[in-house]
């Protein structure tokens, strides 16, 4: 299979734009880990109990608890 001209530039830009967008998100990660903590954070914790119910063809249904502090 040939490959034009035309077909490796697109390639090769669309490679770049992925490329560059992965290194944009991982500055802003790493902006992100390194700002100034507050004194105070909430908490939340995330639990779910599963139930097996045949609703609708589907076997489980998830019941979300989301306590927070």
């Amino acid at each position: 299979m040939k490959n034009s001209t035309k077909t490796i530039e697109n390639r090769q830009k669309f490679l770049w734009e992925v490329l560059t967008e992965i290194t944009d998100r991982i500055s802003h990660i790493k902006a992100w880990l390194n700002r100034p903590l507050e004194k105070f954070f909430c908490i939340e914790w995330l639990d779910a109990m599963h139930y097996k119910v045949k609703v609708n063809g589907k076997n489980h249904i998830a019941l979300y608890n989301i306590p927070g502090i």
